[in-house]
């Protein structure tokens, strides 16, 4: 089953043009949102604003379509701030 999510998601990628790193080990799937465009406008939270371009990415996603995701910058050792 998470095979088949996590191939549903790269598919969307594919199609958006994304970038991203398939796992190989896990169901975890590494998106490269340095091309990736917020609306001015778009009413982020200051939390995430406060925060690195990977949690604006990650609220995005969650609000507007519903996907869960974990910003990189919260797990890694080094600073993925853009």
């Amino acid at each position: 089953e998470y095979a088949e999510r996590r191939q549903i998601l790269m598919d969307a990628f594919d199609d958006l043009g994304l970038k991203y790193t398939a796992p190989e080990g896990s169901y975890f799937v590494l998106l490269d949102i340095s091309n990736v465009a917020f609306p001015e406008d778009y009413p982020f939270p200051q939390s995430v604003l406060g925060r690195g371009r990977d949690f604006r990415a990650c609220w995005f996603l969650a609000v507007e379509i519903g996907v869960s995701s974990i910003p990189v910058s919260e797990v890694c050792s080094q600073n993925f701030e853009n």
